[in-house]
């Protein structure tokens, strides 16, 4: 068996658990502004409904109950949003160690299989750098992000990617200081 299919099990578990709640909280904010549509649709359709002389006293109740239903989903949705924000922000450092680890198993497939970076084909380009130069240095930088100073390798990759995705940036940048 290859490196790949001996690391793939646990790679796809690591990969599970590190974006599990990410996914999540993505789903729930699409649902959340399908909620905040459909609450300010009923709730026009209820002022509507109130201002015309076409509507009976029946269809207006009706209206008004069907807007605030809505406005009670919308509501629950945003709880339910804010509080896995929080569970995200809270599980911060453990998914991040989640990422070091996908890319420490990475670094060392290409150590292991190729025996180093130099003999390692450079993979597929992501944003004009070498997918092999982008596990190397991603690597390097998550595991010694808290010395403060990186190589200027790392720096460079990431230099390329900042300048290649401008504010779209998927990612932070760690601070080139040590954190107090």
């Amino acid at each position: 068996m290859g490196y790949v299919s001996d690391t793939s099990y646990a790679v796809s578990g690591l990969i599970a658990l590190a974006t599990d709640e990410e996914i999540r909280l993505a789903d729930l904010e699409q649902q959340l502004k399908i909620a905040v549509s459909q609450a300010e649709a009923l709730y026009n359709k209820f002022y509507n409904d109130d201002l015309s002389d076409f509507t009976t006293d029946s269809m207006v109740q009706r209206s008004y109950r069907m807007a605030m239903e809505a406005q009670f989903r919308k509501q629950e949705i945003e709880k339910t949003v804010k509080e896995l924000r929080e569970s995200v922000r809270s599980k911060e450092d453990s998914i991040r160690s989640l990422c070091q680890a996908i890319l420490q198993i990475a670094r060392q497939g290409i150590s292991t299989v190729y025996g180093g970076i130099d003999k390692c084909p450079p993979g597929r380009l992501v944003h004009g750098i070498p997918l092999k130069t982008v596990i190397w240095e991603a690597r390097n930088q998550s595991i010694h992000c808290e010395e403060g100073e990186f190589k200027k390798s790392v720096q460079d990759c990431f230099d390329k990617l900042e300048a290649s995705l401008g504010d779209g940036l998927p990612f932070r940048r760690y601070p080139m200081s040590t954190p107090d």
